[in-house]
């Protein structure tokens, strides 16, 4: 049962509020100073980076699914039963990490999408007040 009361409802909020990228993207970079923006974008490049990272790795985990199948099909032909199932339990476990590595991705960054509209709301930003400054 979900926590009711009022600290549990204001500790609610400052986790959601621990992110500040998620925070930007809610509100608006507007709301945010230059520096804060800064350090922000400097955050943003960190997640996008592993986002990346444990994209590749995903993608990896996946794409070796038929390796099991052609491992399980070649013990199996030399007689190696053991070796052969456990193989062919591979297979399934590859897409079963891969599905739950995405669901855990998406709760993280919020996908791909989010983080490319957070950066692309910064970049133009910072760019708009740099133009300003300069009038």
């Amino acid at each position: 049962m979900p926590d009711r009361s009022i600290k549990g409802i204001l500790e609610l909020f400052e986790r959601q509020a621990e992110d500040e990228l998620n925070l930007l993207s809610d509100t608006g970079p507007e709301f945010f100073s230059t520096p804060e923006l800064i350090r922000l974008r400097g955050q943003w490049e960190v997640k996008s980076a592993f986002f990346y990272f444990f994209q590749k790795i995903l993608l990896q985990i996946v794409a070796s699914s038929p390796i099991w199948i052609v491992l399980a099909m070649l013990t199996f032909w030399l007689k190696w039963p053991i070796l052969a199932l456990l193989f062919v339990l591979l297979f399934p476990l590859s897409f079963l990490l891969y599905f739950v590595g995405l669901w855990w991705m998406h709760k993280v960054f919020r996908g791909r999408g989010h983080l490319d509209e957070v950066g692309r709301a910064i970049a133009s930003e910072l760019e708009k007040r740099s133009s300003q400054r300069h009038l």
